[in-house]
């Protein structure tokens, strides 16, 4: 069987949940996880850049799916087990949270013993016109515009 099929990915799923008391969502953040850190490690070893030795995670770190977080205000709720949630204080933040962010702009946490990294997606407006992206080299100067193309 293809370790990259449905089908196995679902049995591996399946054999992971059995006794399972914790949401079923982290299993399946560990899954992607794990197939994330192998195929980074197949490409660096076709590249040469590694050994044979499988790859060791040596940081620990847990990624919570998106459908196990819901934003409650300044509160960030995370479900552990069905019915069971942990809320994690968010208004200590360096950045507070722009006021138009709800649940759905919110990434898929990942969450260490020392710290929670949050990715927020929010809608830029722009009533200014688009910038320009310039190029220099030690002769050429090239710019980008998104309305008129390249400027040579």
């Amino acid at each position: 069987m293809d370790i990259h099929s449905k089908e196995y990915r679902r049995k591996l799923r399946d054999s992971l949940l059995q006794d399972w008391p914790y949401a079923a969502h982290w299993v399946d953040s560990a899954i992607k996880t794990a197939y994330s850190i192998l195929k980074s490690w197949r490409k660096n070893y076709l590249k040469g850049d590694r050994k044979r030795r499988r790859p060791v995670a040596r940081r620990l770190f847990a990624r919570a799916k998106q459908t196990l977080i819901k934003l409650e205000g300044d509160r960030l709720r995370v479900s552990v087990k069905p019915g069971e949630y942990v809320y994690l204080d968010l208004s200590k933040r360096y950045f507070p949270l722009p006021g138009e962010v709800s649940s759905a702009g919110l990434g898929e946490p990942i969450i260490t013993p020392e710290k929670v990294h949050l990715p927020v997606h929010y809608e830029e407006t722009q009533n200014e016109n688009p910038a320009v992206a310039w190029d220099f080299n030690l002769l050429p100067l090239d710019g980008y515009s998104p309305e008129t193309g390249w400027i040579r």
